[in-house]
């Protein structure tokens, strides 16, 4: 069985993500929760289409203390 995922391609950029004067941390964090979004919580598949390893999400999810699911 195939699994389809959304068209929406990670790079694209919302104006959430944007507002205010938040630090580029604040914005990595954001964009890696809205990507883990995109994939359902799937973290290969989030991984992936960060462009990232799953250890690098990983550390990521740590430095941000991003809870697993």
């Amino acid at each position: 069985v195939e699994t389809q995922y959304p068209l929406c391609i990670p790079n694209e950029i919302h104006p959430e993500m944007m507002i205010g004067s938040k630090t580029l941390e604040e914005i990595e964090k954001n964009y890696i929760l809205h990507v883990i979004n995109l994939a359902k919580g799937n973290k290969t598949l989030a991984s992936s289409l960060l462009g990232t390893s799953r250890f690098t999400l990983r550390k990521k999810l740590k430095k941000y203390a991003i809870e697993k699911n």
